[in-house]
């Protein structure tokens, strides 16, 4: 797994403003949670893709 470290936000600010990097991280974060709340509570195959 690859770590967040001072170097990774230095390198996003060099094409993102602290702004976007916020937003962006809000939302990574946002559905990060909300993939392993649907895992716990095992629906996350409530809606299966069919091929």
């Amino acid at each position: 797994m690859a770590s967040c470290d001072d170097a990774f936000f230095e390198r996003l600010a060099d094409h993102f403003d602290d702004s976007l990097v916020r937003d962006l991280t809000f939302c990574i974060g946002g559905w990060l949670g909300m993939g392993r709340i649907t895992r716990v509570l095992d629906r996350d195959n409530a809606c299966p893709i069919v091929h």
